[in-house]
C-alpha cells in the first residue's frame, strides 16, 4: 500500500467532511459509562493486535535526515525484533558495505555508523547529537509500539480515538480506515504515521529535535529470530 497516496486521501476526506458536512462530534468516553468504556478497551486491544509488535525479522529501507546535525542517511537491510526486550537493524550502503548497526537490549543501546568511525551508546544520552538519532523512535515504534495504560478514549461516527500513559508520555491514537496516526508527548513531541500494518510503511516526525525517519518494510519472516542475531559483531539475518 502506498502511504504516500493514503495520507492525502486521509486529508481530503476529512477536508470534504468539514466544507460540506457538519463536523462530528467528539464525545469524551466516561469510564463510569461500563459498556462504553469496555467497548473502547475491546477496541484497543483488536488494534493492538494488529499494530503491536511482533517477534520476527524484517528485511527493509530506511530514510532518515537530523536538522541538527545536517545528516541525512538512506539504505536497505534487515532488522531482527524481539519485542518487548531486543532489536537489532543492520543497514547496507553502496556496495553492501555496513552503513548503520544499532542494537537494543532493554534500556541499553549502541549504535555503530562504520563509514564514520563513530558509535554512540545509551550512556551518552546526555549529546544533543544522540538526541537527533533514530534509536529512540525505533526502540518505541519496533517494540512498544502501544503499550501503555488506558486513561482516555472519544467516540466520534461509533469510532474511537485512544490516550494512554507510559513511562511518563502520554500517547493518543487516532485509527482511520487502514491508516494509524499516534501522537506521543513526553520529553519531546513525536508524530508517526503509517499504514499497512506492522509490515508497512511508516513516517516519523520530531518537530523538537529535527528528526524525520521513513521506514518501509519490504519483506517479513514472522518467528523468535535466533539468538545470534542480538550478538555484537554478527552478521544480519539472512533470508
Amino acid at each position: 500500500m502506498n502511504l504516500g497516496a493514503a495520507i492525502p486521501a486521509f486529508f481530503l476526506v476529512a477536508l470534504g467532511g468539514c466544507a460540506e458536512h457538519p463536523v462530528p462530534v467528539r464525545r469524551p468516553v466516561n469510564p463510569s459509562d461500563a459498556a462504553a468504556w469496555q467497548s473502547a478497551r475491546k477496541d484497543l486491544d483488536a488494534l493492538r493486535r494488529a499494530w503491536g509488535a511482533t517477534a520476527g525479522t524484517m528485511h527493509l529501507s530506511v530514510r532518515f535526515s537530523a536538522r541538527a546535525t545536517g545528516t541525512v542517511m538512506s539504505g536497505r537491510g534487515v532488522v531482527a525484533v524481539d519485542p518487548p526486550h531486543s532489536l537489532r537493524m543492520i543497514l547496507l550502503g553502496p556496495g553492501g558495505s555496513t552503513a548503520m548497526d544499532l542494537l537494543v537490549h532493554e534500556n541499553h543501546w549502541r549504535l555503530s555508523i562504520p563509514p564514520r568511525d563513530e558509535t554512540f551508546r545509551d550512556t551518552d544520552d546526555a549529546n544533543e547529537r544522540v538526541r537527533a538519532l533514530p534509536v529512540h523512535f525505533l526502540r518505541w515504534w519496533l517494540l512498544t509500539p502501544l503499550e501503555g495504560r488506558l486513561i482516555a478514549a472519544w467516540q466520534r461516527d461509533g469510532r474511537y480515538e485512544w490516550v494512554l500513559r507510559a513511562d511518563g508520555a502520554v500517547t493518543d491514537i487516532v485509527l482511520s480506515g487502514g491508516l494509524i496516526d499516534v501522537t506521543r508527548r513526553g520529553a519531546s513531541v513525536e508524530h508517526v504515521v503509517a499504514v499497512g500494518g506492522p509490515c508497512g510503511r511508516a513516517r516519523y516526525e520530531n518537530e523538537d529535535v529535527g528528526l524525520v525517519v521513513e521506514v518501509e518494510c519490504e519483506a517479513w519472516r514472522p518467528g523468535p529470530p535466533q539468538p545470534r542475531a542480538f550478538e555484537l559483531g554478527d552478521q544480519a539475518p539472512r533470508r
